[in-house]
Formats: C-alpha cells, sequence, structure tokens
C-alpha cells in the first residue's frame, strides 16, 4: 500500500492511511483510559508524569475560550485531498483493471471521519457516478425500486452512506439484505460502498452472506494527532504557534524549531494527546471536536500577577495558545440513572448515522412526544444536536454515549 505522508516526516507513517480491518489498530492508551476511568484514584498511583505544581503556569481564570473565528483559524475544518489520496492508493489494488469488473469494495469507518466527503471527492477525481441513497419517505414506505434506479451497471458508482439506506423495519431490512446480496454478487456493477462502522456491525447481524473486501481509516494516534492539529494550526505556512500546558507548561505540540543546544533533544511533551487519542478512539472528528474545547488564550509574557516578566515579544515570535489539562476539558456526559429510552434512540441514531424526530418514533416503540423528550435531553447534554432537520449525536459526546451504550449491553461498532 502506497504512503502518503502530508507530515514531512519520510519515516513516520501517513496521517491518512486506508488499510485492511485485520490491521486496524486503536491507539495504544485505550485499554489504560478504560482502567483508568473504572478505578481513577488507583491510577494515581501509577501516573507516570511530573505531579502538577501548586501553582499552575497559568491561573485559569485569566484564560478565555476561543470565538469560533479564533478556533476557525487554529483548528479548522480539515481540508481532504490528502485523504483521497491516500485512499486512492488503497483502492489501486482492489478494483478493476487489477481485480474482474463488477468487484465492489466496502470503506467502513466510524462516526466523525469525513467519510462521506472523501468518498465524493474521490469518486469527482475519478469520475465515477456519485449516487444519492432513498429519502426517509421511500424508506418508509418499505419500497426497494430505489435500487433498480440506481444499480443498472452501466459505469462505476458510488454509494457514500449505505447506513442511510434502511430502517430497522421488516421490509426494509429485507431490501437491504437484498441490496447486499446484489453488490457481493457482482450484479450491481463495479463500485465503492460507504457504510458507517455501526451500520455495519448491525447489518453483519442480520446478513449471513459472503464477507465483501473492506478497507477502514486507520486511527488518529498520538503521533498522528500531534502531526495532524500541527498541520491544521500551520494552514498553508509554517506554524507560528506555540501548544502548551497550562497547568504546567509543558508543550503539548512540541514546536518545530525549539532543540536543546547541548542534548539536540527537543523539550518533553504532556500526556495531553495520549489521553485524547484514548477517549477518542483514534477518531479524527472527535478528537478534533475535544481539541477545540481545550483550547485556551491569555494575556501573553506576563506572570500570574499581571507584571511583565520577560519584557515585551520580539517581532515575530509565535502567540501561545494554552491547553486545558486533560481532567478539566470540558466533555459531554449523559444523565447517570438508567433511561431505557435514552438508549434506544441514542442507539438507533448511530445505527442510521442520524435520522428525523418523526422517522425515529416510526421505528422505535416510542411516541413522537416521547421521542422529542428524549432528544431534548441529549440536545441539553451536548450529546446530541439538530441540523437541517436530522437528529445526529455530536463528535465530542460521542466518547459518552458509546461508553454509555457499551455498559447497557448495547450492540456496538467494532473500532
Amino acid at each position: 500500500m502506497a504512503i502518503l505522508n502530508s507530515g514531512g516526516d519520510a519515516a513516520a507513517p501517513a496521517i491518512w492511511e486506508y488499510t485492511s480491518p485485520d490491521r486496524y489498530a486503536l491507539p495504544s492508551d485505550t485499554v489504560e483510559q478504560k482502567i483508568r476511568s473504572g478505578i481513577g484514584a488507583l491510577w494515581k498511583a501509577f501516573e507516570t508524569e511530573d505531579a502538577a505544581p501548586e501553582s499552575p503556569v497559568k491561573a485559569k481564570e485569566k484564560l478565555e475560550e476561543l470565538s469560533w473565528t479564533e478556533i476557525s483559524t487554529i483548528a479548522p475544518d480539515p481540508g481532504l485531498d490528502a485523504a483521497a489520496e491516500a485512499l486512492d492508493a488503497a483502492l489501486a489494488s482492489r478494483l478493476p483493471p487489477k481485480l474482474p469488473e463488477n468487484t465492489v469494495v466496502f470503506v467502513i469507518s466510524p462516526p466523525y471521519t469525513w467519510r462521506r466527503e472523501i468518498m465524493a471527492e474521490w469518486a469527482q477525481r475519478s469520475q465515477w457516478r456519485l449516487l444519492d441513497g432513498p429519502d426517509p419517505q421511500t424508506l418508509l414506505s418499505e419500497s426497494g425500486e430505489w435500487m433498480r434506479d440506481r444499480f443498472d451497471g452501466r459505469s462505476p458508482w458510488v454509494l457514500p452512506h449505505l447506513e442511510n439506506c434502511y430502517l430497522r423495519r421488516a421490509r426494509s431490512l429485507k431490501n437491504i439484505r437484498h441490496l447486499l446480496d446484489m453488490l457481493c454478487a457482482g450484479v450491481a456493477g463495479t463500485g465503492l460502498v460507504g457504510c458507517d462502522s455501526w451500520a455495519w456491525a448491525y447489518l453483519m447481524k442480520i446478513w449471513n452472506g459472503r464477507q465483501p473486501g473492506l478497507l477502514s481509516l486507520q486511527s488518529f494516534d498520538q503521533e498522528r494527532l500531534a502531526r495532524w492539529f500541527g498541520e491544521l494550526a500551520a494552514g498553508d505556512g509554517p506554524r507560528r504557534r506555540n501548544f502548551r500546558q497550562a497547568i504546567d507548561g509543558k508543550y503539548v505540540l512540541t514546536p518545530v524549531d525549539d532543540v536543546d543546544e547541548e542534548s539536540g533533544e527537543t523539550p518533553k511533551a504532556s500526556s495531553f494527546l495520549k489521553h485524547l487519542a484514548a477517549c477518542s478512539r483514534g477518531i479524527p472528528g472527535v478528537a478534533l471536536a475535544l481539541w477545540r474545547r481545550a483550547l485556551r488564550l491569555g494575556p501573553e509574557n506576563t506572570d500570574d500577577e499581571g507584571n511583565d516578566d520577560n519584557g515585551p515579544s520580539p517581532p515575530g515570535d509565535p502567540a501561545t495558545v494554552w491547553i486545558t489539562e486533560w481532567d478539566a476539558v470540558p466533555r459531554p456526559k449523559l444523565p447517570s440513572e438508567k433511561d431505557r429510552d435514552l438508549a434506544f434512540t441514542a442507539h438507533t441514531l448511530l445505527l442510521h448515522g442520524g435520522l428525523e424526530a418523526e422517522v425515529l418514533a416510526e421505528i422505535l416503540p416510542l411516541s413522537v412526544s416521547r421521542v422529542r423528550q428524549t432528544l431534548s435531553v441529549l440536545r441539553e447534554t451536548e450529546t446530541a444536536v439538530e441540523e437541517d432537520g436530522i437528529w445526529r449525536i455530536t463528535a465530542s459526546g460521542y466518547p459518552a454515549v458509546r461508553q454509555f451504550l457499551q455498559s447497557e449491553g448495547y450492540l456496538t461498532d467494532h473500532f
């Protein structure tokens, strides 16, 4: 598989890399994160970092949250050219002419990986037809006509959102099983199918067909996140900001040019990104959402009493972005009490990649008013949001929702 490295280090793996599911690897600290969340007090006894100073380098009350304009400069939504190129490299040996005609490859990724946008960009570059899915009313009608209208086998196609092509209703599930049979039997032509990992886990439970060829976006570990956040902050030029932890001053993103003259080593970085990678399970959109919540700005070159400690900054010196310590990053949480309706609703939103409230009421054993009450709780806890009439779990709320559903025994994805 070709390695496309947009991070500048020829020895490092590409930031964006597609691989087979058996080579997918969660960030190495994910198991430690689980232990930490379960026995937090005991974790402190094994903490390897130096103890936090009694007085923080930058007092919390002197730091300010960023405006959306500042966030859009320091941690913007990513460009996806490198991701589309990585997908192209991964597909090079998996599609015709390397393989027979009528081959279909599935791209399975967790939520918040920009899968739809990346596949749409790839389709445009490759001049393949980009297929839209059925609208909710078509799915509620339980008609399978939409499949015959789209998969005619005349030219290669891309369907980036299989999770929006079914509902958990008997007839709809029969239709999606038929579609999977068609795709894997080679009667739908040559194509590329994208599917959310939650929908895929569910579909593999209700469909007993032959496992197709799969690709997944590799998780973003601590090193990938550091290079990616650095690229986002730099934009089209060199990065001019330092990112340091407010509690102790340690660098979160190691500065490019700060090397000790005697040892030749860069300053020791904090463990913030290790915890972020574990909490986000290496999902880039989740990591970016939590990263944005940790960013702070404060007065530069002053001590905690407001006195000038180093004199004015020389022209061209990078500004410092202060990072909230990991345990203080504001993260959405669900109510502690058990709520079956809340679990039903959140799980269904993940299985379908988002739905309208009215459609939720059609497929859940809940009234419309009860569905709206439950959605209101999800919105108040910042674990779900409504956009253009569609309700979805938020990226920053995803870790809490996933942990909640797993603890309640619900089917989860494998990523």
